[in-house]
């Protein structure tokens, strides 16, 4: 801005409201700095506010997640106990089950039982038979012929069947 100049210097009416311009876009520049001031503080206030709630939060859940944590570790070690005690429950109710079976074949059906023992023990030298001819010397060729030729030879006897010793049992 040009002043327009006077005796004794620049003209005071219109430098005064020169001044009174600045002054009042400074007021209105002072008033908006200090609405975004108040409004600034009012905010941070706000998120403080939030801050504190969720600094609380954190410590609920917190102690949520390790009270669970512990009702689960809990939880977990009663269902183990529970499954060893039911497990040793269901064991004995088998073993008294199967020694009640086995004294009431051997009461009624002795010879049965003496049958059973038989068969028992051929199937497992049978078993113990063919796991040392397949493992161990199934892969020798000299041996297939071996059993092929005592196969040919061997007398043929009749195997014991399933079929006839219901048979036998019904009978009786």
């Amino acid at each position: 801005m040009k002043f327009n100049v006077r005796a004794r210097g620049y003209d005071r009416a219109e430098v005064e409201a020169y001044l009174g311009e600045l002054a009042h876009a400074h007021a209105d520049q002072m008033a908006t700095a200090a609405e975004r001031i108040h409004s600034q503080a009012e905010t941070i206030e706000e998120l403080s506010a939030q801050i504190e709630t969720l600094r609380k939060t954190e410590g609920k859940v917190t102690r949520s997640l390790l009270m669970l944590s512990q009702f689960a570790n809990r939880a977990e070690e009663q269902a183990r106990e529970y499954a060893s005690v039911e497990r040793e429950r269901l064991e004995n109710f088998r073993a008294r089950w199967e020694a009640y079976a086995t004294a009431t074949v051997e009461t009624a059906y002795p010879h049965f039982v003496e049958e059973l023992n038989a068969m028992a023990s051929e199937y497992a030298k049978g078993l113990g038979r063919c796991l040392v001819e397949d493992l161990f010397l199934g892969a020798d060729p000299m041996y297939r012929d071996y059993l092929a030729e005592e196969e040919r030879t061997r007398e043929k006897t009749e195997a014991f069947h399933i079929e006839d010793l219901l048979r036998r049992l019904s009978e009786e």
